[in-house]
């Protein structure tokens, strides 16, 4: 670190951002700093903050249109509505973050259930909202992605499967679906201390993205981190199928809770990646409601999505359900509760 500060000094290094969440730090510098710190005892490896894409625009359906009434069919499906109206349970306590492309907060399914939302004055964004992509001061979603999932998971009108959740987010992942791999390790170090403040954590967060290198590890501390801290990561499993082992990363991880893929007839769709993992684990560990899954985007506007990724977020919600009836929930009573009580197909 001090020799990092001295090559800023004396213009060698752009910039270093040194990590909790794991044992690193990320240096933009030139080739000469990068050879000394190779031959430093102290560091153990170095490799490219690569720039990859994690999300694409190849899901979206149909134009825009708005909500069924009374709720969507994945809602009913993983019987969502059942819990509101017979067990008076909607999510209330409980908070979700979607680690995405981030979140269009205007949203009329999303504003008042924001935790930072404050209907009698400032709105207080700090603790709710992180950009590691551009540095916005309150949420936003340049893509749409970000915006549809955790409407899917949260949202209000019937779109959403824990509509009493409160929700926070992350933005990781710029316009294009692309994020550099420091961008992605902010963004969990994050989550585990919203604005520094640990005791904000979240229950669940929404990760809907990947990579088809199912054997990528790159975010293998990180997810350790979350999970020690009682925070279930939950994962899209990928849309490379139904090849066997096209499970993608992080998915594919042995500390991510991953999910595939279901139609209206309660079959696994063709483009759902399939395991095992790299590790020989089974994946995904569930599946859920993936095709034609309206949502929120940003405007105000609602649009119908597939893949894995709309998928994601329906079990993000019920473990949001779940919280909200029993905090101290443990994450391997969690998915206990939720990998046994699946119908099995």
């Amino acid at each position: 670190m001090a020799y990092l500060e001295g090559a800023l000094i004396a213009g060698t290094v752009e910039s270093y951002t040194p990590f909790w969440i794991f044992n690193g730090i990320a240096v933009s510098a030139q080739p000469a700093v990068i050879s000394a710190l190779a031959a430093n005892p102290l560091v153990e490896t170095i490799r490219l903050d690569r720039y990859r894409q994690w999300i694409t625009d190849a899901g979206m359906e149909t134009a825009a249109q708005d909500p069924e009434e009374p709720v969507e069919w994945g809602i009913s499906r993983v019987r969502a509505d059942q819990v509101w109206t017979s067990l008076h349970i909607s999510g209330t306590g409980s908070v979700v973050a979607g680690m995405d492309s981030g979140v269009d907060w205007l949203h009329p399914a999303l504003h008042t259930n924001y935790r930072g939302y404050n209907p009698h004055g400032l709105h207080n964004h700090a603790f709710s909202w992180f950009d590691a992509v551009g540095g916005a001061v309150y949420p936003i979603d340049d893509h749409w992605h970000g915006t549809h999932t955790i409407g899917t998971a949260v949202g209000q009108d019937g779109i959403g499967v824990s509509p009493g959740s409160r929700w926070i987010a992350v933005k990781v992942i710029n316009s294009s679906g692309f994020a550099y791999d420091s961008w992605i390790h902010s963004g969990f170090q994050w989550i585990l201390a919203p604005g520094g403040d640990p005791g904000l954590a979240p229950d669940v967060v929404n990760c809907s993205w990947g990579s088809d290198y199912g054997y990528l590890t790159t975010f293998q501390a990180d997810l350790q981190a979350l999970r020690a801290a009682g925070i279930l990561a939950v994962f899209a499993n990928g849309n490379n199928g139904p090849q066997p082992a096209t499970v993608g990363s992080p998915a594919s991880l042995p500390e991510a809770f991953s999910v595939g893929a279901t139609d209206m007839q309660d079959q696994v769709t063709n483009f759902s990646s399939r395991g095992p993992s790299p590790w020989d684990q089974v994946r995904p560990h569930v599946s859920a409601p993936g095709v034609k899954v309206l949502s929120s985007i940003p405007g105000g506007l609602y649009y119908s999505s597939k893949g894995t990724s709309m998928a994601a977020p329906h079990v993000t919600g019920v473990a949001a359900l779940l919280r909200s009836v029993s905090p101290t929930l443990s994450i391997t009573r969690l998915i206990s509760i939720i990998t046994s009580t699946v119908v099995p197909l």
